[in-house]
């Protein structure tokens, strides 16, 4: 996939150069590409003040940031207490078997679905795709 770095530039132009605008940046770069692809990352090095070290940094530290594209569908299951005690593991591993996804894996091979953990207070957030529980197989 070809990365636009206009953008970049543009995301630069409009939130600022200096390293305290690296958040910002990378948010709009993650909400542009869906992922923080090294290519644009180089290029928000070349183009503004903040180092290579600093980008770096922000983008691993955070777990908001991705460094592989998300699927089509990213489909979020809680992994909060009240959700983990009540099965949350075995709604992940039967999303990672029905996507037949590998260990290490987070995205099915034709890059429609993308599986991740969540923290929230929802058992099961379902984005764009509110069938999948009827084509789950029993767990």
């Amino acid at each position: 996939m070809i990365v636009d770095l206009k953008f970049v530039d543009e995301s630069v132009e409009r939130l600022g150069r200096a390293p305290d605008a690296v958040i910002p940046i990378l948010q709009a770069m993650q909400d542009h590409y869906g992922y923080l692809p090294e290519e644009a990352l180089r290029r928000l090095r070349d183009v503004s003040d903040i180092s290579a070290t600093a980008i770096t940094g922000v983008a691993s530290f955070y777990d908001m940031f991705r460094h592989k594209p998300v699927g089509r569908h990213l489909v979020r299951v809680c992994h909060g207490t009240a959700c983990h005690v009540t099965g949350a593991d075995l709604v992940e591993e039967a999303l990672r078997r029905h996507l037949n996804l590998r260990p290490g894996e987070d995205t099915d091979e034709s890059g429609q679905f993308t599986v991740e953990q969540w923290l929230a207070w929802v058992v099961v957030l379902w984005h764009r795709w509110c069938a999948l529980e009827n084509r789950l197989p029993d767990t």
